[in-house]
């Protein structure tokens, strides 16, 4: 890793000594305390450029990168430290095209303002400040929330389509737009979203793409359909989200079936089996299932976790009739695997008790220890 970065810093130096013909040399700092205390100095521009995102003000703040990036006064190390700064506040601000024709000029500026590592073995240096990182954050924010009102919008008038979320306008990117999109899904009216569910389960069906879109119209709606599909058929990572998401946004009766449904996808069992024991362990069909589930050689463990974490009374007089009883040895020992991952005071007792009593194998025993 080490020489990784040093192998990286000297590349960097070498491209920007190659063309210093045609930008400025890159700037090292050899002593951070220092420049810290160069930073100290400018507060005021600082103070100023917070002041100007405040206001709403992109004008000024593409006037203040003008003034700073031409300013041959300043020490080269501040003045990347300040342009990076005025391209980020510029991302709380409105943007007009002048702006956006501010900080596009960055989007290309190589990195030229390293700090050196004295700590580190052959002291490398690594980037300190990077503009083109910095416009870049700035611009997706701005498209961001471009494509959130321009999909309100569209969604507000009955004319937007789930095809739309996979095509982006020109010059803007597939993330920004996504994520602009779902945002849009999250705050509009809920009529506006409900008359896309039947289009949403459809293009859903086909395709996986829409998953992060219906999550967001599932969470927004309350809408048992748009979960159930998720959970049912679509990326495992959105039907893991689905599921820490669906208590919060339906009744526990819905829930609960919606999380059983779960547990029969492999990928998805353990998080189902979880939540189910994390929200619902007082319902006595959650706490049958669980139960039922100990005996499962793919997801017992994960019932065991459930129960565990719930542990009182009624649960541990269960457990005790599973190992004392003629459960299966893999149910047994699963029932073993409660007691021995109980945190309370009650399941400990209960654990000590049955080591004292005749066990139906030693692997049994084994496990209560």
């Amino acid at each position: 890793m080490q020489s990784h970065l040093i192998n990286r810093a000297v590349i960097t130096l070498l491209v920007l000594l190659a063309t210093a013909s045609v930008m400025a040399a890159p700037v090292i700092v050899e002593n951070r305390g220092a420049h810290a205390q160069k930073l100290e100095a400018v507060k005021e521009h600082s103070a100023m450029i917070r002041v100007l995102a405040e206001r709403d003000d992109a004008a000024g703040l593409s006037l203040m990168l003008e003034q700073i990036d031409g300013d041959e006064n300043i020490d080269p190390a501040v003045q990347v430290h300040l342009l990076e700064a005025t391209l980020l506040a510029m991302s709380a601000t409105t943007p007009a095209p002048a702006a956006r024709a501010a900080v596009n000029n960055y989007r290309n500026r190589p990195v030229n303002a390293f700090v050196r590592l004295h700590e580190e073995r052959g002291q490398p240096v690594v980037p300190l400040y990077d503009l083109a990182a910095a416009a870049a954050m700035t611009i997706r924010i701005w498209d961001t929330a471009d494509a959130e009102e321009s999909v309100s919008t569209a969604l507000r008038a009955a004319l937007w389509q789930p095809i739309d979320f996979l095509q982006p306008p020109g010059g803007m990117s597939l993330e920004a737009w996504q994520v602009g999109t779902r945002q849009a899904f999250e705050s509009v009216d809920r009529r506006s979203i409900a008359a896309t569910k039947s289009a949403l389960l459809q293009s859903q069906s086909l395709s996986d793409e829409y998953d992060p879109l219906l999550l967001a119209a599932a969470t927004r709606m309350g809408d048992t359909d748009l979960f159930d599909a998720i959970i049912t058929q679509g990326d495992a990572h959105y039907g893991r989200e689905a599921i820490r998401s669906v208590y919060r946004s339906l009744n526990s009766g819905d829930t609960v079936n919606l999380l059983i449904n779960a547990s029969a996808r492999p990928e998805l069992a353990s998080a189902a089996i979880l939540e189910l024991g994390a929200h619902f362990s007082n319902e006595n069909e959650v706490r049958r299932w669980l139960l039922n589930r100990l005996g499962d050689s793919a997801d017992g463990a994960s019932a065991a976790l459930a129960l565990a974490r719930a542990a009182d009374d009624d649960i541990l007089s269960e457990i005790r009739a599973v190992i004392l009883g003629d459960a299966t040895d893999l149910m047994k020992l699963r029932a073993a695997l409660v007691l021995r991952i109980s945190e309370s005071a009650a399941a400990q007792s209960l654990r000590h008790e049955l080591l004292s009593q005749e066990l139906s194998s030693e692997k049994l025993r084994e496990a209560l220890q």
